[in-house]
């Protein structure tokens, strides 16, 4: 609208007819100084909300790091990596990442048994419900649990490339895992090239399943366990009624 004003201001100013009615030139600049008021208290209004959502992040990223076991000025280099993450920014020497809450809920690791790589009975393994699929407590080559989406119709684990390059950059996963390209072919019957790499090992329930070949997803994506660790098992099967993922040993 405002634009179009000024158009007609500009016109009207340089002699030019513009529409066959007469224009009011005091009402064309009444209007847009109204407009530009408005378009200015709008820019205040979203200025505001971002101050509000960064010292929200900032309050939340500290808190993490302050869980996270970081004290004193660390803390602070801790939330400016945390906000420089959020912003898509990679820092050249950042502190490890504490929050993957965008890509699930991260599971606190638990005092518990070594687990047998090789068991002899089937695991019942508990799912939850999120945003209408199933997703279970992943546990990736011993160092972070993550939530991944059941999905069978998943060649291969599928991780974001966000999350693939925290990953990397923490060391969970190293330059030597990556084993170059592979294409896939998707739902629609098109072709995407993706980066695959070597997961050292995934841990379901007390199942560990080594040398997992995973590709990475376009960013923001959901973290999928597909085919390339299903089907390492003899058998397996979703349990709807009591929401299990039952998983059967070779």
């Amino acid at each position: 609208m405002a634009r179009l004003l000024l158009a007609a201001l500009t016109a009207l100013l340089a002699g030019t007819p513009v529409l066959a009615q007469s224009v009011d030139p005091q009402g064309v600049m009444d209007e847009l100084i109204r407009q530009q008021q408005i378009e200015m208290q709008q820019r205040l209004q979203d200025r505001q909300r971002q101050r509000q959502l960064n010292q929200q992040e900032q309050a939340y990223d500290q808190k993490k790091c302050l869980q996270a076991g970081y004290t004193g000025p660390d803390v602070e280099q801790c939330v400016r990596d945390s906000g420089a993450w959020r912003r898509g920014v990679r820092p050249d020497q950042p502190s490890p990442p504490v929050d993957f809450s965008a890509y699930g809920t991260p599971v606190p690791d638990s005092p518990q048994e070594e687990p047998s790589k090789t068991p002899s009975s089937q695991a019942d393994v508990p799912l939850r419900k999120n945003g209408g699929i199933f997703v279970v407590p992943v546990e990736i080559n011993g160092a972070i649990t993550l939530e991944f989406g059941v999905d069978s119709g998943a060649a291969d684990v599928s991780i974001p490339l966000d999350v693939f390059s925290t990953l990397k950059r923490t060391g969970t996963i190293k330059d030597s895992d990556i084993l170059g390209r592979k294409t896939y072919v998707l739902a629609d019957g098109s072709k995407s090239q993706s980066v695959t790499f070597k997961i050292r090992s995934l841990k379901v329930g007390d199942r560990i399943v080594e040398n997992v070949t995973g590709s990475v997803a376009p960013s923001g994506g959901t973290l999928l366990l597909g085919q390339s660790f299903l089907g390492r098992f003899k058998a397996w099967s979703i349990d709807n009624k009591k929401q299990k993922l039952v998983l059967e040993p070779q």
